[in-house]
């Protein structure tokens, strides 16, 4: 933890790989010489959560993993309005059996409970499919591994005209696209 006035270091984490084996913790993805803690999100009570294409982790201020959840997490980690944390998730697709989809890697949408339960997970090519939305996941161009591609998902903190509390901004790289999805509805 840096504080970015003066560059003082106020905290470190340190992440003893050997605790994934005593919590049996997947370690798919791991490598010991190239391990970065990922987006690391701190938590009221000095733990912080973090990934890095693995397993979610939950440190707490002196180093022990309180709790991970295990599959793979990417890119940001966001707290919603009740505390949980919201976190893309790469899994295995929902909808792609024919055999040019085979390699289709799909992602989901995940809440988490800040004591590392999994509360909620929804396929995104399943919204955008159930939504309508058929063309811009499967586009018009050449056929990739990666289509959506989930960086972010932002869920709003209250209500207003325009969104829900709980709704959440979903940015999808590889679409250019991002869209309002609430999940109380399944609707975008």
């Amino acid at each position: 933890l840096l504080r970015l006035t003066d560059s003082k270091i106020l905290h470190t984490w340190v992440l003893n790989l050997d605790q994934l084996k005593d919590k049996h913790i997947s370690q798919d993805g791991f490598k010991k010489n190239e391990f970065r803690m990922i987006h690391p999100l701190l938590l009221d009570d000095g733990s912080i959560v973090f990934q890095n294409g693995t397993p979610l982790i939950n440190l707490d201020l002196h180093s022990n993993i309180k709790w991970a959840v295990n599959g793979n997490f990417h890119h940001s980690i966001e707290l919603d309005a009740d505390g949980n944390i919201w976190v893309p998730t790469i899994i295995d697709s929902s909808f792609a059996k024919p055999y040019y989809l085979k390699l289709f890697s799909d992602e989901a949408l995940s809440e988490i409970s800040t004591g590392g339960k999994l509360l909620y997970r929804k396929s995104v090519a399943d919204i955008l499919l159930e939504n309508g939305y058929r063309g811009l996941l499967l586009g018009v161009g050449p056929l990739t591994t990666d289509q959506v591609h989930l960086n972010c998902i932002q869920s709003a903190l209250t209500t207003t005209k325009y969104w829900q509390k709980g709704d959440l901004l979903i940015s999808l790289r590889h679409r250019s696209t991002i869209f309002l999805y609430r999940p109380t509805t399944n609707k975008i």
